[in-house]
């Protein structure tokens, strides 16, 4: 329950932190752009969807919500490969000055997957599989 707290907080926290250093910034643009990048990484679960049967779902959704088991199913965006992969992004977007709203996704997407190997490490006390594996 705190874990998907935690998610769910992600575009707030970006923003409020955003808006402190730089108020002058619109706070719908960089509320959206933190929400999106903060919820995308979880469409890897619908992967699921279709390759478990469930009932409606909406039990679906409770099985990911209150399941550890689907944490460990290979997920496409939750490994080391993206969390590097975002890391190097983030540090071109900087470098290169690109889109301030693309940067805010970016981190956003990043702080997600950091908070959901943090709650896999804690919870079910393994990481192996975050590693990336051939999964086409």
């Amino acid at each position: 329950m705190l874990h998907n707290l935690s998610q769910l907080s992600i575009p707030f926290f970006v923003t409020g932190i955003i808006l402190l250093r730089m108020p002058y910034l619109d706070s719908l643009y960089i509320f959206v752009a933190s929400m999106i990048g903060a919820y995308i990484p979880d469409v890897d679960h619908l992967n699921m969807y279709r390759t478990i049967v469930h009932k409606s779902f909406f039990d679906f959704v409770k099985i990911v919500m209150r399941a550890e088991r689907y944490r460990r199913a290979f997920l496409v965006f939750h490994n080391h490969l993206t969390m590097l992969i975002l890391v190097v992004m983030i540090g071109v977007a900087s470098f290169f000055g690109f889109n301030f709203f693309i940067s805010v996704f970016l981190v956003s997407f990043l702080l997600h997957l950091v908070l959901d190997y943090l709650a896999d490490v804690m919870l079910i006390k393994m990481h192996s599989h975050w590693k990336f594996r051939n999964w086409l």
